[in-house]
């Protein structure tokens, strides 16, 4: 399963360090289950989240 959102408002820079756990937990919820998740932003472009996750079969 392949799931992509994207929007095009202001973005933010993904190397600032935050002083939240938001990010990290979603990366970290990813990996646990087996997924790959991408979060792609740019300030003042926007930003594209990515999750790559095998399905059961």
């Amino acid at each position: 399963m392949n799931l992509v959102i994207r929007d095009n408002g202001k973005g933010f820079d993904t190397k600032a360090i935050s002083t939240g756990n938001g990010l990290q937990n979603m990366l970290q919820r990813a990996k646990n289950s087996g997924a790959e998740l991408t979060i792609s932003s740019q300030s003042g472009k926007g930003t594209s989240v990515e999750l790559v996750m095998p399905l059961p079969g």
